[in-house]
């Protein structure tokens, strides 16, 4: 069930690649819709005595101190994507009999040579098919608590895949050294308010 977003609520996604700090505001305008009010890239190796957790504390600090249009009334939702290679994807045959409460899900993880304890994971079960979202439990501690430092705490880590095929916006007009990270900060960002 999908609880119904104010209209005004802000998501700010932030996408973590290898070389730049990718983020996308997002707001939830009228009707349910959802419009991009902000979209930029910045090189994270040019801030070299800046670590990712700080670039994106400055940035979340600079947009809820200054008092514009955009000041947010409460705190924005905030999301985080760490780079591709902290995630792994799975696809497991969903079993006859699978009970989606207590442990089966985790049962079928450990039949797969997964253990359960070691990784935080997402699922999602289709017909035939269970497709699963693993990370490394060791690396989503060491990522939260370097956030939490700075005092911004993601509400999701999460992730998106890498578009198959790249499809430019052109009212997100602008010189985007990496396409496919604005892309997948904008659907973050909206997935929070759409569920999908």
């Amino acid at each position: 069930m999908l609880l119904k977003r104010k209209r005004g609520a802000v998501a700010i996604a932030f996408v973590v690649g290898e070389a730049w700090l990718t983020i996308a505001e997002v707001v939830m305008a009228a009707r349910q819709s959802t419009q991009v009010n902000m979209l930029c890239q910045r090189p994270i190796h040019t801030h070299s005595s800046m670590s990712v957790a700080q670039l994106i504390s400055s940035h979340l600090v600079k947009k809820t101190a200054k008092k514009s249009k955009y000041f947010f009334s409460s705190r924005p939702v905030v999301l985080v994507q760490w780079p591709e290679r902290y995630y792994r994807e799975l696809t497991l045959q969903r079993p006859p009999k699978l009970t989606l409460t207590g442990n089966g899900l985790a049962a079928l993880l450990a039949d797969a040579g997964f253990n359960p304890k070691e990784w935080r994971w997402d699922v999602q079960v289709n017909q035939g098919h269970c497709q699963f979202l693993l990370m490394k439990l060791t690396d989503y501690h060491e990522i939260y608590h370097a956030l939490q430092e700075h005092r911004c705490p993601p509400d999701v880590i999460g992730w998106t895949p890498r578009p198959d095929t790249l499809q430019f916006n052109f009212s997100h007009s602008g010189a985007w050294p990496d396409i496919a990270a604005t892309q997948q900060a904008v659907h973050l960002a909206v997935q929070y308010f759409t569920g999908h």
